[in-house]
């Protein structure tokens, strides 16, 4: 039996959670805490991101706050070295991970995209309406926003293309993990980044079985980063420039956790930086 006190936890979390979404509070900006110190370079909305790294533990879904900075110190490596293209996201649920990536995106000249079977029967509460309060607590305007309603599997090479930041995280079985990679590698620009989630997860195999016959396969998309859950791929052209800017260690000035460390080491004979926490 489940102990009482872990209901009434959840209970509460999810209870605050709704209390600040109603209240508006992301476009108030009104909760006094600590803020993260991004590069003052790095193009992005500060008050907004902020507020989501505050909120991001009453959203439900499952998505690190280190998993959110990582893909952050991502999003600002490619933007000071001018690197465009559209925000894709395979698999969103609540929109957890898709808030973020929203904001990393450029609206003057990027899109963002994102493809769940919201309709699935598995879903006994209205996912795609809680996706949308959620995503418009924090956008007044969602215009640049693409909405799929479907599986990734059924998604068309018009629907998904240009892409320079590629989140899976939909089907979780070695066919659906093969076939949204495949679906990634096709998508994205020539200095493109996929992230993965869920390679370690021993709940779900079928990811590292589906990664590791896609990797195995296709020589041109190869491993360049694992932390918090997710396993970063780029094309082989720019894995060793990508290397070259991750060895910078600026990761420090987007990973707020002082007990993470970084060390390296190789996947598939492919050379990666590895950050978390020792065990």
């Amino acid at each position: 039996m489940v102990p009482l006190n872990n209901y009434l936890k959840k209970f509460k979390k999810v209870l605050f959670h709704k209390l600040l979404v109603s209240s508006g509070f992301p476009k108030l900006n009104i909760l006094i805490a600590k803020k993260i110190q991004l590069p003052t370079d790095h193009n992005i909305d500060k008050n907004k991101l902020n507020n989501y790294l505050i909120l991001i533990d009453f959203i439900e879904g499952w998505f690190l706050k280190e998993a959110a900075e990582f893909f952050l110190w991502v999003d600002y490596i490619q933007k000071k070295n001018d690197i465009s293209g559209n925000i894709f996201e395979a698999g969103t649920y609540q929109g957890k991970s898709a808030i973020l990536l929203a904001l990393m995106v450029n609206t003057n000249k990027e899109r963002f995209a994102i493809c769940d079977d919201f309709d699935n029967k598995k879903n006994k509460i209205p996912v795609k309406q809680l996706f949308l309060k959620n995503l418009k607590s924090f956008f007044k305007d969602i215009s640049f926003t693409e909405i799929h309603s479907k599986a990734s599997s059924q998604l068309n090479s018009e629907e998904c293309n240009n892409i320079r930041f590629f989140h899976i995280d939909g089907g979780h079985s070695a066919e659906e993990t093969y076939q949204d990679l495949q679906l990634a590698s096709e998508s994205i620009i020539e200095s493109g980044i996929i992230a993965i989630d869920d390679l370690f997860n021993e709940f779900w195999p079928g990811v590292m079985e589906g990664v590791y016959k896609f990797l195995t396969s296709n020589k041109e998309i190869v491993p360049l980063s694992i932390g918090f859950n997710k396993l970063l791929l780029c094309k082989k052209s720019k894995q060793n420039w990508y290397i070259e800017q991750m060895n910078q260690n600026n990761w420090k000035n987007y990973i707020t956790n002082k007990d993470i460390v970084s060390s390296k080491d190789y996947l598939l004979g492919n050379k990666i930086l590895i950050l978390g926490k020792p065990r």
